[in-house]
């Protein structure tokens, strides 16, 4: 066993751990989800600006998003202080493959995963042990802000490890003397620095040291570190050049619509009062700080911080210069942009380039005085116990984003599926739309719906006079600038709370869930477009039976709770109590996503409700029923319609009456209507 594990690549190992991690951290399922939980403004932000470069012509100077604010509200021109190429580039994929969400999360992830295969490489190099270049790397990949933003549509991930990657080119030409590392270093270091310019601190860092060894304020080594001639002077300028060329025109080009959406500007400490920096303060401190990683490894970092700082004099003089260096300009950095950090954790990624070189320097400074250490078995063992702890605290972390407070999903999942409903109205791709209560713009990207949005909750409702009168201007103005419909969620209380809208609420389209589709003038009326019936299935009492089996159904739970103490038609009914709960219990077989479901039933008694439901509950689930009252006869019709979200477990959907309360209910005609599902072509 010992003989073949020698045989295999130290990359291929690290490759096979790192994947093992991704999917522990359920990399293969976030994969498929559209944008969520933490940040998803930001998320659809990047996702809309892909999704229009390929929905209108591919003009790369043209930007745009879904969100109307720029030209008085009018048109989504507004353009990202990043030069968006990789928006761009999801876009040509597109182009090929067609437009799917997970097209970006892939490419978003795939370049996040090479980055931490290049710091595998860089570790070793300076380390030149194998474990320490695998036990390191995956040291990073247990930051919950990392593995986050790693598999997302971010690009700040992605410049972090084009930073890395440029790094390892940069060694490479240190140890080999191949002019060719050099240039390549500096043209992926540009490409971070367009993905964002806070990658710069590596560019910087090195144009610094380039500075003090060509004006000699700093002597190195024997031999200059930087190639001679003009060459290295044209690359740095063209590396700077690119990015901030960019900046100006998204500047020029921001102000021409008249926006500000994108910010190309800072938030400077001094800009702000007492009461905001002790927001900050205390918004790092005790929300942020367990993202960024679990205290255990930010004491292990400032512990090797203090190391460097107390050797800096024996370790490797360019290692040293850089990191002080990068320090200074993470300072500078912090001072500029410091009320972004109240609220935005992915700021500090491109900052993790400095927890890279604190590793590096050391694995560089241990190798150099004492390099038994690092083969020292108790101290590898130690290490990996400590890799092992944090990679489970990572893998909570991550769960809690997608399945925990964090997450906005549970309150906003109908608008993740509702689009094939919208197009089944008759809603065209890009028709303009209103969404309420929303203080984000996320939901147009989702629905693929130009529009503007407007917030309030329970606790802030806007219904003063001056409020009110706000609301009107806004949506009159929406209305004038194109809008054709009124997306509300929650109507009965929305409406409620922001009364200014209830005039919108006259022509209602359908509704989907939990969310109501109004068109805001009559000419914007749509029809839908006709559903195949698939199944119709009427189930009563009358006939003595155990178990139904037909084609793709199974119906049990009826002849063991039938009686005929009630009816509603014929002599039968069922009847159940605290002791018989279930009734009408229906499987069907084959399901598939967008299929329409509508279940009724009458029920004589208070409790009892119609459930619909996966074959593993957390998965799919619907109980929220409506119930139509009948005093004369005192049979309730109960109903519930819903759409098929995604695909099902076994594509199985179970359907059956649950007794839920403390005495009996009778019920009498179960039926099931099923409803082929919608085509809308390629998903748009």
């Amino acid at each position: 066993m010992q003989k073949y594990l020698n045989k295999i690549q130290p990359g291929w190992i690290f490759l096979a751990l790192l994947l093992m991690i991704a999917a522990l951290y359920n990399y293969h399922s976030i994969i498929f989800k559209r944008p969520q939980s933490t940040h998803h403004w930001r998320q659809a932000d990047c996702a809309s600006l892909a999704l229009m470069y390929y929905q209108n012509d591919m003009k790369f100077f043209e930007p745009q998003t879904h969100n109307l604010t720029s030209d008085g509200g009018s048109t989504g021109f507004v353009a990202p202080s990043e030069v968006p190429l990789m928006y761009y580039f999801t876009a040509i994929l597109y182009t090929i493959f067609g437009y799917h969400d997970f097209i970006y999360r892939i490419l978003n992830t795939l370049i996040f995963l090479l980055g931490l295969y290049y710091l595998f490489k860089l570790f070793r190099l300076g380390s030149t042990s194998v474990f320490w270049g695998i036990a390191g790397a995956l040291l990073f990949f247990t930051s919950p802000v990392l593995a986050y933003y790693g598999n997302n549509f971010l690009t700040n991930s992605s410049s972090l490890a084009l930073s890395i990657i440029g790094w390892y080119q940069f060694f490479l030409f240190r140890q080999r003397k191949m002019n060719t590392y050099f240039y390549w270093s500096i043209a992926v270091f540009c490409l971070a620095c367009c993905m964002k310019i806070s990658a710069g601190i590596s560019l910087f860092a090195l144009i610094a040291i380039f500075g003090f060894e060509k004006l000699r304020i700093i002597k190195f080594n024997k031999e200059p570190i930087f190639p001679k001639g003009i060459l290295p002077w044209i690359a740095f300028f063209l590396a700077i050049a690119v990015p901030f060329s960019w900046i100006i025109y998204a500047h020029h080009y921001n102000t021409i619509h008249s926006t500000g959406y994108f910010s190309t500007g800072t938030y400077p400490l001094w800009d702000l009062d007492t009461l905001t920096i002790e927001r900050v303060k205390n918004n790092v401190w005790n929300l942020w700080r367990s993202q960024y990683f679990n205290d255990s490894i930010l004491i292990l970092f400032l512990v090797l911080l203090l190391v460097q700082t107390f050797f800096a004099f024996k370790n490797d003089r360019f290692l040293g210069l850089v990191l002080c260096i990068m320090l200074l300009e993470a300072f500078v950095y912090v001072l500029l942009q410091f009320m972004t950090f109240a609220d935005h954790d992915y700021y500090t990624i491109d900052l993790y380039i400095i927890l890279i070189f604190t590793f590096l320097s050391t694995l560089f400074f241990v190798n150099k005085y004492k390099p038994e250490w690092l083969k020292n078995k108790i101290l590898r063992i130690a290490f990996i116990g400590f890799l092992l702890y944090n990679v489970y605290y990572c893998k909570n972390q991550m769960r809690m984003r997608y399945e925990g407070w964090w997450n906005e999903y549970p309150a906003y999942q109908d608008f993740h599926t509702i689009k094939p409903y919208l197009r089944h109205l008759g809603i065209a791709p890009l028709d303009t739309i209103v969404t309420i209560p929303e203080y984000s713009h996320f939901i147009h990207y989702l629905t693929n719906q130009r529009g503007w949005t407007r917030y309030a909750d329970a606790e802030s409702p806007r219904t003063s006079e001056e409020q009110i009168n706000e609301d009107r201007l806004f949506m009159s103005k929406c209305v004038s600038n194109g809008a054709k419909y009124l997306l509300v969620l929650d109507p009965e209380r929305t409406l409620e709370i922001m009364p200014a809208f209830k005039k919108y609420s006259k022509y209602l389209l359908g509704t989907y869930g939990k969310v109501s589709v109004y068109a805001t003038k009559e000419r914007f009326i749509t029809k839908p477009a006709p559903r195949s019936v698939l199944t119709n299935l009427v189930l009563d009492a009358e006939k003595n039976i155990e178990n139904i089996f037909t084609e793709g159904i199974a119906i049990r739970n009826i002849s063991e709770n039938r009686t005929m103490e009630q009816a509603y038609s014929g002599k039968y009914a069922v009847k159940l109590t605290t002791k018989k709960q279930f009734a009408f219990t229906t499987e069907i077989k084959n399901v598939q996503k967008g299929e329409k479901f509508i279940i009724t039933t009458l029920r004589k008694g208070s409790e009892g409700t119609l459930v619909a439901s996966a074959t593993k509950q957390n998965s799919f689930y619907i109980s929220d029923q409506k119930i139509l009252r009948d005093s004369v006869s005192g049979w309730d019709s109960l109903s519930i319609e819903f759409y098929i979200p995604h695909k099902l477990p076994k594509n199985i959907l179970k359907l059956y009456i649950w007794y839920n309360g403390n005495d009996s209910s009778y019920f009498d005609n179960f039926r099931v209507i099923r409803k082929e599902k919608l085509a809308v072509g390629n998903g748009l």
